[in-house]
């Protein structure tokens, strides 16, 4: 779904800009426009988004006409910073990418005029499909859609399906019971009683405090001038909980992704983005315990020597 997904929309890209009501298509598969690309999924060998472009390269842009080339790669905190330098200029820089992922803000930064407005590609039909809330993280003060959600993720909780299952026998704990952070650190801590292991390496720790918190219902936990309220005693609490949990070894901080501890058999689930569901190959997943937005792929309007204007995804 995933490849089937980036394939037909960096197609759509083209064939909304290369061609218009009644034209002909710009597209030449004898002479394929190229773009370049830059992604956060960089971080190890055999990137999944390179491989998702390989496929795209030999298959759909192969009969239509078109190239896509990833010429940089970051993470999604360094990478607006890098686009604002490709955008300036200069000799020591890589050129402006035509795709890109970047937050919300990064895409504001680099000015709404320099960017497709999404809107004017789809239908309000067609863009029901996808999640209102992704569609509104993107979506500028004005209207106009920046960001659109290609790679746009949520927190989820990812389990090793065959582990799990051995410590579901053993111990008569089961995935309906990770539904709630009650649940799921009262599973903790039976995980290690039975193993001697960790259960979870946490991505966000700080976040999943935040998220437990806003399930209980605490309402606003900051202060007027932006730190957290100590007195709220929900959020306090929901501190408290993961902290006990931490010193108790039954989570654990990440080392840098929990899905990289989850493959090497160091913890049994990984909580951190949903984008990381890409690399680990489990065998069943866990529940969603709670949602929030994060990055996604926006695109750049930019000058090139092809007559018509090239928009990017």
């Amino acid at each position: 779904m995933k490849k089937r997904m980036l394939a037909a929309l960096l197609l759509s890209a083209l064939l909304f800009t290369l061609s218009g009501c009644g034209e002909k298509s710009l597209l030449n598969k004898k002479e394929p426009v190229s773009l370049t690309f830059w992604h956060v999924y960089g971080e190890q060998a055999g990137s999944p988004m390179d491989l998702l472009v390989q496929e795209f390269n030999r298959t759909v842009g192969q009969e239509r006409g078109v190239q896509v080339k990833v010429t940089g790669t970051s993470s999604a905190s360094k990478i607006g910073g890098y686009l604002k330098e490709a955008q300036s200029g200069g000799q020591e820089v890589q050129e402006m990418p035509d795709l890109f992922t970047c937050h919300i803000a990064d895409a504001l930064e680099l000015g709404e005029d320099n960017l497709v407005d999404w809107n004017e590609q789809f239908t309000a039909d067609e863009l029901s499909d996808f999640v209102p809330g992704f569609l509104d993280d993107g979506t500028a003060e004005d209207g106009r859609l920046l960001v659109f959600p290609v790679s746009k993720s949520t927190q989820l909780l990812m389990c090793n399906g065959s582990g799990f299952a051995r410590f579901s026998d053993a111990t008569g704990v089961r995935y309906d019971d990770l539904a709630t952070w009650e649940g799921f650190y009262d599973a903790a801590g039976k995980f290690y009683d039975w193993s001697g292991k960790p259960f979870c390496a946490l991505d966000y720790p700080i976040r999943a405090v935040e998220l437990c918190a806003m399930e209980r219902g605490s309402g606003d936990f900051y202060t007027e001038n932006g730190w957290y309220d100590t007195d709220n005693a929900v959020f306090k609490e929901s501190w408290m909980q993961f902290a006990r949990s931490l010193a108790q070894g039954h989570v654990v901080v990440s080392d840098l992704y929990s899905n990289t501890q989850v493959m090497t058999g160091d913890v049994l689930s990984g909580l951190g983005s949903s984008a990381a569901i890409l690399y680990p190959t489990t065998e069943a997943p866990a529940p969603i315990l709670a949602t929030e937005t994060h990055h996604c792929l926006t695109a750049c309007r930019a000058v090139h020597t092809h007559p018509l204007r090239n928009t990017a995804l």
